[in-house]
């Protein structure tokens, strides 16, 4: 096990929380490339709904407008923890205003949608189990990774600045993951719509 196993954790939704919407962006909102592009500085907010929406009717479900939401592996947050994640000042951490449009078509206009630029390939490929395999995607290979180990020597030789957060390399999953010092910010006071997964706990 890396001494770094305990120190960084992976940022994924909140699965006991039943009412948490899943995002699904909005008509233009995929031509726009808001997952996999630099939000454009000025461009017009990133629009999200529930994708859960008839589903939730159906069962009565009210959803949990919570302080972060999720879109697969990315995520919006509210105003309070955009302002702690400006004080980083990390360069590859791009904050782009979002809307959330819940179940009665209300706009929830304080969402800020997370962009992390620095994807960081530091799991361990001889401690890691994953699938050898891989699947290539562009200029890369991609792989399932079923439990990870970090690598001692390349975040050692990493700026802990640089490795506050980001999003784990060379995986098909490519969780938005942190570091210890900074995941108060989105643990809150445990009901933000995140669940923090230390990486031994994967």
């Amino acid at each position: 096990m890396s001494k770094f196993d305990r120190e960084y954790y992976f940022i994924r939704k909140d699965d006991s929380n039943e009412r948490l919407p899943f995002l699904s962006p909005a008509v233009g909102m995929y031509e726009r490339q808001y997952s996999s592009q630099v939000p454009q500085p000025g461009s017009a907010p990133y629009v999200f709904s529930n994708g859960w929406k008839e589903e939730y009717a159906e069962l009565g479900i009210q959803e949990d407008t919570a302080d972060i939401l999720f879109d697969a592996s990315t995520f919006i947050v509210r105003d309070h923890i955009r302002e702690q994640l400006l004080e980083l000042a990390l360069p590859h951490l791009h904050l782009h205003p979002a809307v959330y449009v819940d179940d009665q078509d209300r706009r929830h206009e304080d969402y800020w949608y997370v962009y992390v630029a620095h994807h960081l390939d530091c799991w361990d490929r001889e401690t890691s189990t994953y699938g050898r395999g891989g699947i290539k995607f562009d200029d890369q290979r991609l792989y399932s990774v079923e439990k990870y180990a970090l690598d001692t020597d390349l975040l050692d030789a990493t700026p802990l600045r640089d490795r506050l957060v980001f999003r784990m390399g060379s995986t098909l999953d490519s969780f938005v993951t942190c570091h210890a010092s900074v995941a108060q910010i989105f643990r809150g006071s445990g009901s933000t719509g995140a669940s923090l997964q230390v990486v031994t706990e994967f």
